[in-house]
Formats: C-alpha cells, sequence, structure tokens
C-alpha cells in the first residue's frame, strides 16, 4: 500500500465516457463509502472503485480534514474538471507517485485557459502521466487557433494514445490532419456532435483506426460520398446524421458493424460496397428504407448476420423479409 498526500481531483466528464454525471451528496457518499479506518487515518479503497476516480470540488473539505490518505492502489483513471485544476495539480510533484500508473484521463472544459500556458500544459502531461492510452477532452472552447494549439501540444505529449474522445469542439479539415499525424497508433476515434463534412476525407490518416463515432455531426453529403480508406476499421457510427445520398463503404474491408440510424436515407440503394467489407450489424432504426430496398439492396452482402428496423416499417411481420444469412430485428 501507498501512503501519499492528496490533494484535489475534481471533475465532472462522465458524460464523455457515456455515463451519468454523479451529484455532490453522490461524489461525498462515495468517498465516504470507500474509506475505512487506518492507524490514525483513513484507507481509500482505489481498487474497489467502479469508475474514474472523480472528486467533486465541493468535496475539498474531505481531503483538508484528511491530509494524509493511504490508497490501498494507484488509480487507474482520473476525471478533472478543466484544464486550470489540471495545471495547477501538475505543479504538486509530491502526488506524481499516483500518476504513474494512470491510463485513463478525462478532463473538462479547457476554455479561458491561457494560450500562452498550453505549450508548458502540453510539456507537463507526458512526465506526469507517462502511461496514459485513454484520453477524454471536454470544450475546447470557440478559439479555433487557441484549439489548434491545445490539440497539436496534446498530439506531441501522447502519441501512443490507443483512445481519443472529444465531443463538440468544432473540428475542421486541418485539425484531423494534424492529429492523424502524432496519433498513428489510435484506434478509438470519438468526435460525435462536432466534425464538419470537409474534414471526412481527411480521417485518411488514421491508418490504424479500428472505431469511428460519427454521429450527430449535421452530416448530409448532397453530392454523395466514397468514405476515405481505413483498412483496420471495424465499427463505424453514423447515426443521427441527416445523410440521404450516396455513399461507398468498399474502402472500409475490415468493417464488421455500421449504424446508419436516425438517417432519412429512404432507399437502400444509397449504401453502395458492402459486398466488400465484412458487415456483420446493420443498424437502420428510424431511416424510412422500404421493404422492397431492403430486399435488393443488401441480399448480396452474405456477411450479414443482423439487420436491426425498429421504426423503419413499423408492424412489419419479420416472415416477410428474407436475408440468406441475416435476420430482421423490427421490434
Amino acid at each position: 500500500m501507498k501512503k501519499i498526500s492528496l490533494f484535489i481531483l475534481s471533475g465532472a466528464l462522465l458524460a464523455a465516457t457515456g455515463s451519468s454525471l454523479c451529484t455532490e451528496n453522490e461524489y461525498r457518499t462515495d468517498l465516504s463509502s470507500q474509506c475505512t479506518k487506518f492507524n490514525d487515518g483513513l484507507l481509500l479503497h482505489i481498487s474497489e472503485m467502479r469508475r474514474p476516480m472523480t472528486i467533486s470540488a465541493a468535496d475539498l473539505e474531505f481531503f483538508v480534514d484528511n491530509k494524509e490518505l493511504v490508497i490501498d492502489k494507484a488509480p487507474q483513471a482520473i476525471d478533472v474538471d478543466n484544464v486550470s485544476t489540471l495545471f495547477s495539480l501538475m505543479g504538486h510533484t509530491k502526488y506524481e507517485p499516483i500518476w504513474a500508473d494512470v491510463t485513463t484521463l478525462i478532463f473538462g472544459s479547457a476554455e479561458n485557459f491561457p494560450n500562452e500556458k498550453v505549450t508548458a500544459f502540453s510539456n507537463g502531461l507526458q512526465k506526469i502521466f507517462p502511461n496514459i492510452k485513454t484520453l477524454y477532452l471536454g470544450y475546447l472552447g470557440s478559439n479555433f487557433q487557441f484549439s489548434q494549439n491545445f490539440l497539436n501540444g496534446i498530439g506531441r505529449s501522447f502519441q501512443e494514445i490507443e483512445t481519443l474522445a472529444m465531443a463538440g469542439n468544432g473540428i475542421k479539415e486541418e485539425t484531423i490532419r494534424g492529429l492523424s499525424k502524432y496519433f498513428s497508433s489510435l484506434k478509438v476515434l470519438a468526435i460525435q456532435s462536432n466534425l464538419n463534412e470537409g474534414a471526412i476525407e481527411a480521417l485518411e490518416g488514421f491508418r490504424n483506426l479500428e472505431t469511428l463515432n460519427l454521429s450527430k455531426c449535421g452530416l448530409s453529403f448532397p453530392n454523395g460520398l466514397s468514405f476515405p480508406e481505413l483498412p483496420a476499421l471495424q465499427k463505424l457510427n453514423l447515426s443521427h446524421n441527416k445523410i440521404e445520398s450516396v455513399i461507398s463503404f468498399s474502402q472500409l474491408p475490415k468493417l464488421e458493424s455500421l449504424d446508419l440510424s436516425h438517417n432519412p436515407l429512404a432507399k437502400g440503394k444509397q449504401l453502395a460496397g458492402l459486398e466488400h467489407t465484412q458487415v456483420k450489424l446493420l443498424n437502420l432504426n428510424d431511416t424510412g428504407i422500404f421493404e422492397h430496398e431492403l430486399g435488393e439492396c443488401f441480399r448480396n452482402v452474405k456477411s450479414l448476420k443482423e439487420i436491426s428496423i425498429k421504426g423503419t416499417l413499423a408492424g412489419i411481420s419479420p416472415t416477410l423479409l428474407w436475408h440468406p444469412t441475416a435476420k430482421f430485428i423490427t421490434n
């Protein structure tokens, strides 16, 4: 066990991980429930925490009252409320022993963080957190030049990162091209509510990407699209966009899961090249594709195992739909 003085690991960016946010009372209750008496202090059972080590600013009193804590295991994931807080923590070298084992770093807004401190921040991150593999970024602010500088700094610091999530930041083509130069080993990229259509082609730089989330980006591709070559991509989420034109997936040879739900597709013919993929799961919920289109357009995609059409063909019997290898999910 390690005896370490802990400061504040504040934060609330669990939404980026898909988890629900906790109230301050829930944070406090969780901390209390993870502690037991140890000599004259407390033993904090990090090993029993099921979510990232996240402590609200309101819990600072807990640490003030218990300056010396014994922890049974260094945390593997921490969640910090904003970049300024994280920058402050980086200045306290006595906390470095617990950062070394952290592999997942979640931090919230970078808005209002001084641009002149970006270089020092990004340089310090790699030293303090040498083993980061998963990074969740919050809102970077409306200043595009700042966002560009910030992300480039992050890229230089964490070139071995495997998972990057940064929803809702208005990312442009030059940003994506810049990131692809640094994150050559990236396997998961979640940039939902974010990307503009011009940046799609820039994704070709992520040659090792296995999972890509482009949901809720307002994508429509009025002139059609041939998805850029991503030879390792297995999962693609394009749900909740405005897609109604032809998209070709022929350059995604390892694609296994495709989510196109909540797009006004209307015709299955708009999805080309699926026979050149390995797609097994196809989500067409709430897309408005007609029954005859389903039969005509996907029958030669022999890798399919499941086609979900919930809300698309309401009330239709699965027995009226046929595919040589796939089953239809209607409710």
